[in-house]
């Protein structure tokens, strides 16, 4: 839970908020969200229907059986929708499910929810495998220069004592009181 913090904090921080200090944007847990709907509901008691009336409820956002126990990233819209109660005040709508291929359990990542964001936001610009191949050069950039920096064979203060940026003073010498001419 302490990374899913984590990564609302950090939509937060680069994202924003809007006026009311509602998130534009967070990560949260299916089985948490309720929503008011206005629908037509039917009771049922084991098999037996009792009555099917229509009217305003508090129901699961995400009832269906493969989006429950899910993180899910969703976005503040303020587009109302009349079954939806709370919807001219704003509410949260699904961008994405976070589930593999099969429908299995799969935690959010920081890095994963920054590009579905930018990529709503923005646009595909990137692709995944063009920030993997960005991410690879510059770990080689990096690796290269620390290679050239631990292999230098003229270190820091060498070139500087070379370039005359740099003084060496023994370390048996006593500071004398030194008087120059025009004292």
């Amino acid at each position: 839970m302490g990374d899913i913090k984590r990564i609302n904090k950090e939509i937060v921080n680069k994202y924003g908020t809007v006026i009311d200090g509602r998130p534009r944007f967070r990560v949260s847990w299916t089985n948490d969200q309720v929503e008011k709907r206005r629908g037509t509901f039917s009771d049922w008691y084991g098999h037996i229907l009792i009555r099917t009336v229509t009217e305003v409820r508090e129901c699961l956002k995400y009832p269906a059986p493969y989006e429950r126990d899910r993180w899910v990233l969703e976005s503040l819209i303020f587009q109302p929708f009349e079954d939806i109660m709370d919807s001219p005040n704003g509410h949260y709508e699904p961008l994405y499910l976070f589930r593999t291929k099969d429908y299995k359990f799969q935690k959010p990542i920081w890095k994963a929810v920054d590009f579905l964001i930018n990529s709503v936001l923005y646009g595909v610009k990137r692709t995944i495998s063009d920030r993997i191949e960005e991410d690879r050069k510059a770990f080689a950039q990096e690796v290269q220069f620390f290679k050239d920096y631990m292999d230098n064979k003229a270190p820091y203060i060498a070139t500087m004592l070379r370039e005359g940026h740099a003084i060496t003073v023994p370390s048996n010498y006593e500071k004398q009181n030194v008087v120059t001419e025009g004292e």
